[in-house]
């Protein structure tokens, strides 16, 4: 579950359970994109069974910059600090959601 409540500030961690959660609000261009790209991939090769591989990849280019673009980011990383999940929202909207395939079924994308 997802317990974040929005600030103003840069960057905000909360901490739900055995995952880390990360706010970033601008400064979220300096997290590590390629470990968020790959939860990315690993999230949509696991549910988008109607994309084909040619289409991930060619998607799959687009997704560093909509990571750095959405307003708020929220990485969640688990007891040992790898990220697991991202999730982003703007104008009170969810923009996107992807959570590691190892992670699905157990309650993070409530």
């Amino acid at each position: 579950m997802w317990c974040v409540s929005f600030s103003s500030s840069h960057k905000k961690t909360s901490k739900l359970s055995n995952i880390i959660l990360h706010q970033f609000e601008g400064l979220h261009k300096l997290w590590d994109t390629p470990q968020l790209l790959e939860i990315w991939e690993d999230s949509v090769r696991a549910t988008h069974h109607f994309l084909s591989d040619a289409e991930v990849n060619q998607i799959k280019k687009y997704v560093p910059q909509a990571l750095t673009g959405v307003k708020h980011l929220i990485v969640a990383e688990n007891e040992i600090g790898i990220p697991v999940a991202v999730m982003g929202t703007q104008d009170h909207r969810l923009e996107m959601l992807f959570i590691s395939s190892k992670e699905r079924g157990k309650g993070i994308g409530k």
